[in-house]
């Protein structure tokens, strides 16, 4: 039972969290797992490099939604201000 007494019980624990986070950072820590368990350094680096990407994409990712909400709320309050000054000259 090699799920109970070490290796195997780590993986079934990565495992469990890949379909509730970000696939790509989730299958870079699972390939880092699996490296380690087995003990290949090839594939623990080759997951390294995957989850360096991964962290530069979510990066990315994260930047361009925060700049968007920021321009999008700009023109929003832009057009209440000129509506809200229309609204007093009348």
């Amino acid at each position: 039972m090699d799920v109970v007494e070490g290796k195997g019980f780590g993986l079934l624990l990565i495992l469990l969290s890949l379909p509730s986070s970000i696939p790509l950072p989730a299958m870079s820590i699972f390939a880092i797992g699996v490296g380690i368990s087995e003990e290949d350094s090839l594939i623990a680096i080759i997951a390294t490099l995957l989850s360096i990407i991964a962290a530069l994409f979510s990066s990315w990712l994260g930047y361009q939604i925060i700049s968007t909400v920021i321009e999008k709320s700009g023109e929003w309050l832009h057009q209440a201000s000129v509506e809200y000054a229309a609204g007093l000259l009348c």
